[in-house]
């Protein structure tokens, strides 16, 4: 918008970076570049979206990469297909909306796909499969990143179970017992093997969800900022419009103060100048109708004093005519003074005709 009365220079506006086009692997596997971001909730959900996304194509590069391992062992390229193919159901869950079903099932793949060797083992619980325990800590984090971050606990709280029942019900490998001969008892073993896991899951829950928190303040923040600005720009730009609006009252005022009635006040943007505007035109109009007020007064004043001339003479004895009809209120007293028009002075005679008043026809004479 640009204002006549403050030069070329446009009002200023909050400064908005462009949005980038979002990149092909977003447009197929998030919803973020199909749904506003206006508010903070939206923003959220657009966020664990993008993360989905990217993980689940981190996690199908890898599995791809991982695979000919497996070739010779066709439980092992099972397990990965079936990898493959729940990731490609989180996209699809993912594109379709359904970001938290889509991040529960996620964590829940990370988890399986730790955890899952682990159980499986053909020779039972081993000294070189008990850092997979540690490994599965990997699902807390991913909890608190796709999902609302108290999931980070309870993610923490599920392994830690999990981790416990396997080590206390899967059959140990002779590794594994040959090793509770380094503590004073079994009982201590599984006290040592199992604390460490456990802690490590709820510390990286700890960190997991004051990094999300954090994250999610910034965001605020951020929010509450641009909040902040535009409501700055609207004040500004309503004041701009204020005194705008204020200079064409005092144009016009000055168009009334030169006897211009024709002036008008056009229509404001500011609603309390708009209501005085209205009541300004009105008083306008109203005065512009009753402008002949003075002139009308001066030509009755002047029809009363002649016909009170004219009926002076009569009183003294002088034949005079009546005055002419001056498009006043003074005609009902002619017509009454001299109903049939003989003594009313005719065009041309000597008493001077002053015509109908502006806007006024001459009443009919008898």
């Amino acid at each position: 918008m640009r204002s006549p009365f403050f030069g070329n220079n446009p009002l200023p506006r909050a400064t908005i970076p462009p949005l980038r086009r979002p990149n092909f692997w977003l447009r197929i596997a998030s919803i973020s570049p199909y749904i506003s971001r206006r508010t903070l909730e939206r923003q959220n959900l657009a966020r664990r979206s993008d993360l989905i996304a990217w993980l689940c194509l981190g996690l199908l590069i890898a599995d791809l990469i991982v695979s000919p391992i497996a070739l010779d062992d066709t439980r092992a390229l099972v397990t990965y297909l079936l990898f493959a193919i729940g990731i490609i159901l989180v996209v699809a869950l993912n594109r379709a909306g359904l970001v938290t079903v889509a991040g529960v099932m996620l964590v829940a793949l990370v988890t399986a796909a730790i955890f899952g060797g682990t159980i499986a083992s053909p020779i039972g619980l081993t000294m070189g499969e008990l850092p997979n325990y540690d490994a599965m800590a990997v699902a807390v984090v991913v909890a608190a990143t796709v999902l609302p971050r108290v999931s980070a606990f309870i993610v923490a709280g599920v392994n830690s179970l999990a981790i416990v029942l396997d080590y206390l019900i899967q059959p140990h490998n002779q590794n594994l017992i040959q090793d509770a001969k380094l503590y004073t008892s079994v009982q201590q073993q599984a006290i040592s093997l199992l604390v460490r896991p456990i802690a490590l899951h709820f510390m990286l829950a700890i960190v997991a969800f004051l990094w999300v928190r954090g994250i999610e303040m910034q965001m605020r923040r951020a929010d509450y900022a641009e909040e902040l600005a535009e409501a700055e720009r609207r004040e500004l730009e309503s004041s701009y419009q204020m005194e705008e609006d204020v200079r064409h009252l005092l144009h016009v005022f000055t168009q009334i103060e030169h006897g211009d009635l024709r002036a008008r006040v056009p229509q404001l943007r500011t609603a309390t100048l708009a209501r005085i505007a209205a009541s300004m035109n009105n008083m306008i109009t109203y005065l512009e109708q009753n402008s002949d007020a003075p002139w009308v007064l001066r030509r009755t004043d002047q029809a009363a004093s002649r016909v009170a001339a004219t009926v002076r003479a009569w009183h003294e004895g002088r034949e005079e005519m009546l005055p002419p009809p001056s498009g006043t209120m003074v005609d009902a007293i002619i017509v009454a003074l001299d109903p049939t028009g003989m003594r009313t002075s005719v065009p041309g005679s000597s008493v001077p005709s002053y015509g109908p008043v502006r806007g006024q026809a001459n009443p009919p004479t008898a």
